[in-house]
């Protein structure tokens, strides 16, 4: 190959090589500025820095008795403050939002950078004093509308 064809194909690939390197920087920017990436890294695994706001539909399967919407409140914070410790805890807000005690059927509002092991943690939970039950995540909404719909089909499901 002659020396100013080989030259032409470098000064190409190079040319290439900075205009993605470019393009890559540019969408990176563009996404932050959107809220899309705010992720940092903290050794192995990576945070999210946004606190989302999710509502869980649950289903609660008794053993034993009814746990009441006091008593199963108190239940999850409980289940949650221990799972996650003090710090956890502290950064995860969970609420207990409606809960019927004939169906079985409730909402709880989870305000977390880390949903999925609050979840996690909540469905683990087998007793409440004296009262054993399990609790059974049905479905994770973004919204309070689409919970209240969800929970008004699973209502109907399991009366």
């Amino acid at each position: 190959m002659e020396t100013w064809l080989a030259f032409i194909i470098a000064s190409i690939s190079l040319s290439l090589s900075i205009a993605s390197i470019l393009t890559i920087v540019i969408l990176i920017k563009r996404m932050s500025r959107r809220g899309w990436v705010n992720r940092t890294r903290l050794g192995s695994t990576s945070v999210s820095s946004k606190r989302l706001k999710r509502y869980v539909v649950f289903r609660i399967i008794r053993l034993d008795e009814n746990p009441s919407f006091e008593e199963l409140e108190r239940c999850l914070k409980e289940a949650v403050r221990e799972g996650l410790g003090l710090l956890g805890y502290s950064e995860t807000s969970i609420k207990l939002i409606r809960y019927n005690v004939e169906s079985g059927v409730g909402i709880f509002k989870i305000v977390s950078s880390d949903i999925y092991p609050t979840v996690f943690l909540v469905s683990r939970l087998r007793r409440c004093g004296e009262k054993r039950f399990l609790i059974s995540p049905l479905k994770i909404t973004g919204t309070i509308k689409s919970a209240y719909k969800k929970i008004s089909v699973y209502e109907k499901k399991y009366r």
